[in-house]
């Protein structure tokens, strides 16, 4: 496949319920050049059939599913190993991109080509995807960063909304590190190794919070009130 602006990597597992109205969000970007890899974590649901309906209707989807269940990790590095995009956009399988993420997403880029990891707005949605509640990103540091795994910072960081140059990704693998989310080992990685984070207030993505989610998990092993919303 020929290069394209963007890449989005889109790692699932058992996520049919969620995943049309995903794929559909990329779809209408107001911004035609860009791809969407779909990597299958081994999921036993209709998620298969799916997609492979929509790589045959739209030539920019891509899918591909591996043999074993591997972690969101495995299935992100392997969609960004795929990722013919100069910029890899990050999406989970129940996030609801807004249409103009692309397009601000690669003004960005143009704008401060010296950025390693882009990140904006995003909305935190209902399990129907109602928009509830927005919020802004904050200024991502390493001291804030470790203040917030001791409680003690506002630190604010959506990786739904996260762009990065695929070159940094395949410097910067995503790395499998117990007890911690995919998203929360990767901002540990990438400020340990002083990586440049600039924002957005503009909001890039809907974010739903599910009661089966990998946050709710970490709350009840804290316990912590579920914070997802029906």
């Amino acid at each position: 496949m020929p290069k394209v602006a963007a890449t989005f990597v889109c790692p699932t597992y058992n996520g049919a319920g969620y995943l049309a109205e995903t794929v559909e969000s990329v779809i209408k970007q107001d911004v035609e050049d860009w791809e969407l890899v779909v990597v299958d974590d081994g999921s036993t649901d209709t998620t298969e059939s799916l997609m492979r309906y929509y790589a045959q209707k739209d030539r920019r989807i891509r899918y591909a599913k591996l043999k074993m269940n591997q972690g969101t990790e495995a299935a992100r590095n392997t969609g960004n190993d795929m990722a013919n995009g100069k910029i890899i956009c990050v999406i989970d399988h129940d996030d609801l991109c807004s249409a103009d993420r692309l397009k601000w997403t690669l003004k960005h880029f143009k704008k401060h080509p010296d950025t390693d990891i882009f990140h904006g707005g995003w909305v935190e949605c209902t399990i129907h995807g109602i928009p509830q509640e927005q919020f802004r990103p904050s200024k991502i540091t390493r001291d804030g960063y470790e203040a917030g795994l001791r409680g003690d910072s506002s630190m604010l960081f959506c990786h739904s909304t996260a762009a990065y140059p695929r070159e940094l990704a395949m410097k910067y693998p995503y790395m499998d590190v117990p007890h911690m989310t995919d998203d929360l080992a990767a901002l540990d990685d990438w400020t340990e190794r002083g990586c440049t984070f600039r924002t957005s207030n503009r909001v890039l993505c809907g974010v739903r919070r599910l009661p089966m989610g990998q946050m709710q998990k970490i709350r009840a092993s804290k316990g912590l009130p579920q914070s997802w919303r029906p």
